[in-house]
């Protein structure tokens, strides 16, 4: 079962094994990893991870370069669009809102905001690995198999939550 606190998970600053900071523009490999019942992100240096590559057992892993963290903005905070609508419904992880997250997060991976870098199978469930393209965070999205006939009604649903939490 996917636990909330790991649903978006931000990427490390220095590396998971020798601690060292990343320099900016500096190639960085992410990994996914089962650790008990939750999703774990590891960050790894290049050089860490040549060296100790077949040591990890990871469920995905992906190559990025290394972008310090941005500022928060209390702009940012403030507005109410499809990606902070996404980051409130996946922080409340309510199971009615599995269908909801999905469709967010393809109009997010449509709008280059997100990049899917890996689907894994949990259980009877698929997972959607997502990469934010500014922060480098880690998004879990759980693909709940929509049929076509229910996508107008949740396409429909969305709509409504991006009208109200813009108004």
């Amino acid at each position: 079962m996917l636990t909330r606190e790991w649903m978006i998970q931000a990427p490390n600053s220095e590396c998971s094994l020798t601690q060292q900071p990343f320099a900016e523009g500096e190639m960085v490999y992410s990994i996914l990893e089962r650790v008990g019942q939750v999703f774990q992100r590891r960050d790894f240096s290049e050089k860490t991870w040549i060296e100790h590559a077949p040591d990890f057992k990871p469920l995905c892993f992906w190559k990025t370069a290394f972008k310090p963290p941005a500022p928060v903005q209390e702009e940012t905070l403030k507005k109410n669009d499809a990606e902070s609508l996404l980051r409130n419904l996946v922080k409340k992880d309510e199971p009615t809102t599995l269908n909801t997250r999905y469709i967010l997060a393809a109009m997010l991976e449509r709008k280059r905001i997100l990049k899917q870098i890996e689907k894994i199978q949990e259980n009877d469930k698929k997972v959607l690995v997502y990469e934010h393209a500014t922060t480098g965070e880690t998004f879990l999205i759980i693909d709940p198999q929509l049929q076509l006939d229910h996508l107008f009604e949740v396409q429909t649903e969305v709509a409504q939550l991006l009208t109200q939490a813009t108004s």
